[in-house]
Order: structure tokens, then sequence, then C-alpha cells
């Protein structure tokens, strides 16, 4: 202990007057979280041969008693279940990097899987590497517990348009586009994802003033005479029809890479074919969201579960 602390400490013992805490109430500013439950983690598991074929998975733990309950999965009916998909361009990043988007999924108590992807190979295999995921969620399921019937994708930037695409195709014709059968997408959380327009957002890239930038637009496509074709195929508004899920979408007025209108035209789409969507443009933030604009996001996106989930 400091000598001055200490000082201070004999001096408040001796007149009979210990100093205190200030409780919490009278610190406003202080807002402890408190989660719904214990969760039992695993880290890494892999859910395909790639190295970057990893998740994380975050299982509602038991409900706290005298007795104890740490370490214990809880039983009965399970809350929903959010696979969320980060983001970065499909270029960089990893799952644990993006742990503040899922924290506030965590505080509600819901199931929460956290996926890595192949990264610098396009958005086609990023795209199979979710598919595998789910897949794998399915096939696993017995140990698991999850509730496949209430999932809810969500993802930032490229996650986001993923989880966009993830929901446009679960009822595609083509079987190979479509999630596993044993997952039903309820909803889908989209923050500054985009969704339309793709071969625009690659020609941002590609004239970018930044080398970063522009090695991006390189990754997703190689050949620039295929670009047009390969962007279109990945495109979540090729694939928006009727019977699609909700979606939740979260953007930026002064995002380069999302502009308003680019949101504008997906919830045009949606509404064309009666497709439940709530949008909300934050004009202060870009890209990457203000504090007080990622805060109620989340909040809204927390509404968003409560209401379509079962």
């Amino acid at each position: 202990m400091p000598i001055r602390r200490f000082l201070l400490v004999l001096g408040a013992v001796l007149s009979g007057t210990l100093w205190t805490p200030t409780p919490v109430s009278a610190q406003p500013e202080v807002q402890p979280v408190f989660y719904r439950g214990n969760y039992i983690a695993r880290f890494d598991v892999a859910y395909g041969d790639h190295e970057r074929q990893i998740l994380d998975l975050h299982l509602r733990g038991a409900w706290g008693t005298p007795e104890g309950t740490m370490n214990r999965r809880m039983e009965g009916p399970q809350p929903p279940t959010v696979v969320f998909l980060h983001g970065s361009a499909w270029y960089v990043s990893d799952k644990r990097e993006w742990e503040h988007f899922i924290s506030p999924f965590l505080q509600q108590g819901y199931n929460v899987v956290n996926v890595n992807y192949r990264l610098r190979e396009g958005i086609a295999p990023a795209l199979d590497d979710v598919r595998q995921a789910l897949a794998y969620l399915a096939e696993n399921n017995d140990d698991l517990g999850l509730d496949l019937d209430n999932v809810f994708l969500a993802g930032a930037s490229a996650g986001g348009f993923m989880a966009t695409y993830m929901g446009a195709v679960q009822n595609a014709e083509d079987p190979a586009l479509r999630p596993p059968a044993d997952v039903r997408i309820k909803g889908v959380i989209n923050i500054v994802g985009g969704g339309t327009d793709c071969y625009r957002l690659y020609t941002d890239l590609r004239d970018h003033e930044n080398e970063f930038w522009r090695n991006v637009a390189r990754s997703l496509a190689p050949d620039p005479s295929q670009a047009e074709a390969a962007m279109d195929a990945v495109c979540p508004d090729q694939h928006i029809d009727a019977g699609d899920p909700p979606i939740l979408l979260a953007h930026g007025g002064l995002d380069e890479f999302g502009t308003p209108d680019t949101y504008l035209a997906l919830e045009a789409l949606l509404n064309q074919h009666q497709v439940p969507v709530e949008r909300v443009e934050y004009p202060r933030s870009g890209h990457t969201f203000i504090q007080e604009d990622f805060a109620d996001t989340f909040v809204r996106a927390i509404a968003f579960i409560e209401r379509y989930a079962d």
C-alpha cells in the first residue's frame, strides 16, 4: 500500500472514521453489466479442415442457485441462437477481434456462435464456409442442444453482407445455395453490410486511393474481366424473394462503402417482396458507428430477435 494511502487509513482508524467506498447507487456513471446466465465456452472448434474453418461456441449455462450451477449447460427449452459473422472485407481479421459485437447477445442470454471463415479467396468460398459452419451445428446438435428453429444470422460489414445472402437463399430453388434444412433462419441483422449493386462495391474498392482497398478488390476478383459476373453471383439482391426472413438494416449516413441509397434500394426490394424490414440510418456514423449509435443498434437488434423468435 502506498505510504500516503497507509497514513490516510491509519488516521481514519485512529479517529474512528474508517473510509468506506461510495455506494454504486451514488455513482450514476457506473453501469455494471450482468449476464442472464453463465456460459460454457468452447473456443476454436473446427467445422472443417482449413485453419480458418473454426468457430467459438457460447452455450448458455444453468441459472445460478445457492447450490451452485457453474459450468453446467442449461437444460430444457433454449433461447434463440445467434450466429455472428465478423467483418473486414473478406481480407483480414478474426472472430475474437469482434467479441464486442457478440457481448450484447450474451448479456441477453442467447446461445451465440462466433464464426471464422476463409479470407482472401473471394466471397463464394467464405459463403461456403458459413454453410459448412451451420451444417456443423445441425450435425452436432445432439451434443450442443441449440434451438436451430430460431437462428438469427448477424454480421457487420462483410459479415452483414453474408448474413443477408444466407437469409435470402434459405428458400432458393438451387439446394446447393441453401443453408442446411435443419437450420431455420428466423431473422437477419445486417450492420453496414450492404447487399445491392455489388459490382459497384467492387469498382469502388478497385479504384480506391488506398492500396489496401485495391488489394481487397483483387482478392474478390483476381480476373477483372470476370468481376461483374462474380459479384452478381454472390450479391444478396439477386436472391431476395417472398418468404425470406425479416431483416434489420443498420447503416451510417457517412459510409463510403455503403451509401444510404444502397440501403434504400435494398429496403425497396424487400418491401416489393413483402419481406419484413426495419432500416435505421445513423447520420453521424460512417462504416464504423459512433458509440451511441452502436449501443442503439443492439437495443434494436435484441428487440428484433424477441419480435421474430418463436
